[in-house]
Protein backbone atom coordinates (compact mmCIF):
# COMPACT_ATOMS: atom_id res chain seq x y z
CA UNK A 1 0.00 0.00 0.00
CA UNK A 2 1.43 3.54 -1.07
CA UNK A 3 0.49 6.42 1.39
CA UNK A 4 -0.91 9.44 0.35
CA UNK A 5 1.85 11.93 1.49
CA UNK A 6 0.27 14.76 -1.04
CA UNK A 7 -1.51 16.72 2.18
CA UNK A 8 -3.73 19.33 -0.22
CA UNK A 9 -5.79 16.05 -1.58
CA UNK A 10 -6.51 15.01 1.80
CA UNK A 11 -9.18 15.67 4.72
CA UNK A 12 -8.86 15.83 7.90
CA UNK A 13 -12.00 15.43 10.02
CA UNK A 14 -11.11 16.37 13.91
CA UNK A 15 -13.61 15.20 16.29
CA UNK A 16 -14.12 16.35 19.86
CA UNK A 17 -16.61 15.95 22.90
CA UNK A 18 -18.29 17.20 25.50
CA UNK A 19 -20.29 16.53 28.70
CA UNK A 20 -21.75 19.56 29.05
CA UNK A 21 -23.69 18.33 32.51
CA UNK A 22 -27.04 20.04 33.14
CA UNK A 23 -27.20 23.47 33.42
CA UNK A 24 -28.91 23.58 36.15
CA UNK A 25 -26.50 21.86 38.53
CA UNK A 26 -23.44 23.45 40.55
CA UNK A 27 -24.94 26.57 40.55
CA UNK A 28 -22.86 28.47 42.83
CA UNK A 29 -19.70 26.77 42.40
CA UNK A 30 -16.75 26.50 39.94
CA UNK A 31 -18.17 23.96 38.21
CA UNK A 32 -21.47 26.21 37.44
CA UNK A 33 -22.64 25.98 33.26
CA UNK A 34 -21.48 30.04 33.45
CA UNK A 35 -17.77 29.01 34.25
CA UNK A 36 -17.52 26.12 32.43
CA UNK A 37 -18.65 27.90 28.52
CA UNK A 38 -15.81 30.08 28.32
CA UNK A 39 -13.48 26.74 29.11
CA UNK A 40 -15.17 25.17 26.14
CA UNK A 41 -15.68 28.14 23.83
CA UNK A 42 -11.09 27.82 24.77
CA UNK A 43 -10.85 23.91 24.17
CA UNK A 44 -12.72 24.63 20.62
CA UNK A 45 -10.63 27.22 19.46
CA UNK A 46 -7.40 25.43 19.79
CA UNK A 47 -8.70 22.25 18.71
CA UNK A 48 -10.81 23.64 15.68
CA UNK A 49 -12.67 20.34 15.39
CA UNK A 50 -14.58 19.80 12.42
CA UNK A 51 -17.55 17.72 14.47
CA UNK A 52 -18.33 18.08 18.11
CA UNK A 53 -20.41 15.51 20.19
CA UNK A 54 -21.96 16.47 23.50
CA UNK A 55 -23.61 14.72 26.06
CA UNK A 56 -26.52 15.73 28.87
CA UNK A 57 -26.79 19.25 27.04
CA UNK A 58 -30.05 21.66 28.15
CA UNK A 59 -31.07 23.47 24.96
CA UNK A 60 -29.82 26.75 26.19
CA UNK A 61 -26.88 25.23 26.64
CA UNK A 62 -26.24 24.37 23.17
CA UNK A 63 -27.50 27.17 21.79
CA UNK A 64 -24.48 28.83 23.89
CA UNK A 65 -22.38 26.78 22.32
CA UNK A 66 -24.13 27.29 18.96
CA UNK A 67 -23.79 31.00 19.51
CA UNK A 68 -19.59 30.57 20.72
CA UNK A 69 -18.73 28.69 17.24
CA UNK A 70 -20.53 30.59 15.41
CA UNK A 71 -18.79 33.59 16.86
CA UNK A 72 -16.38 34.23 13.80
CA UNK A 73 -17.98 32.46 10.91
CA UNK A 74 -21.43 30.84 10.33
CA UNK A 75 -20.38 27.90 9.67
CA UNK A 76 -22.05 25.83 12.19
CA UNK A 77 -25.51 23.54 13.25
CA UNK A 78 -26.64 21.00 15.40
CA UNK A 79 -29.15 17.78 15.83
CA UNK A 80 -30.05 16.36 18.57
CA UNK A 81 -33.66 15.58 19.75
CA UNK A 82 -34.93 18.81 20.80
CA UNK A 83 -37.93 17.24 23.52
CA UNK A 84 -38.33 19.72 25.79
CA UNK A 85 -36.13 22.73 28.00
CA UNK A 86 -35.39 20.33 30.82
CA UNK A 87 -34.68 17.52 28.83
CA UNK A 88 -31.06 17.17 28.24
CA UNK A 89 -29.66 16.14 24.25
CA UNK A 90 -26.94 14.27 23.09
CA UNK A 91 -26.33 16.76 20.05
CA UNK A 92 -23.61 16.39 17.03
CA UNK A 93 -22.13 19.79 16.01
CA UNK A 94 -21.14 20.23 12.54
CA UNK A 95 -19.94 22.00 9.98
CA UNK A 96 -22.79 22.80 7.39
CA UNK A 97 -19.99 23.92 5.19
CA UNK A 98 -18.20 20.81 4.90
CA UNK A 99 -21.22 18.25 5.69
CA UNK A 100 -24.35 17.39 4.71
CA UNK A 101 -26.95 16.58 6.90
CA UNK A 102 -28.39 13.29 5.65
CA UNK A 103 -30.35 12.20 8.40
CA UNK A 104 -30.82 12.07 12.03
CA UNK A 105 -32.82 9.77 14.43
CA UNK A 106 -32.94 9.38 18.50
CA UNK A 107 -32.58 6.29 19.44
CA UNK A 108 -33.04 4.69 23.91
CA UNK A 109 -31.44 2.04 25.44
CA UNK A 110 -34.26 -0.12 26.97
CA UNK A 111 -37.04 -2.50 25.08
CA UNK A 112 -38.81 -0.17 22.90
CA UNK A 113 -35.88 2.42 21.61
CA UNK A 114 -37.86 4.60 19.88
CA UNK A 115 -39.76 5.56 22.86
CA UNK A 116 -38.19 7.39 25.80
CA UNK A 117 -37.82 5.43 28.65
CA UNK A 118 -34.73 3.79 31.16
CA UNK A 119 -34.47 -0.33 31.86
CA UNK A 120 -32.48 -2.67 32.74
CA UNK A 121 -32.63 -1.31 36.53
CA UNK A 122 -31.70 2.27 35.06
CA UNK A 123 -32.46 5.35 37.08
CA UNK A 124 -32.79 7.94 34.09
CA UNK A 125 -33.84 7.47 30.17
CA UNK A 126 -30.56 7.05 28.04
CA UNK A 127 -30.58 8.28 24.60
CA UNK A 128 -28.05 8.24 21.96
Amino acid sequence: MIENTNKSNSQIVRVCTFNLRRGDLDTGTPNEWGKRRPIVKKCVEHMQPTLIATQEGYPAQLKNVLDDLNESSKSWSWVGEEIEDWHTINAIFYRHDLFSLVTTKTFWFNDHPLTIGAAWGAKHSRGC
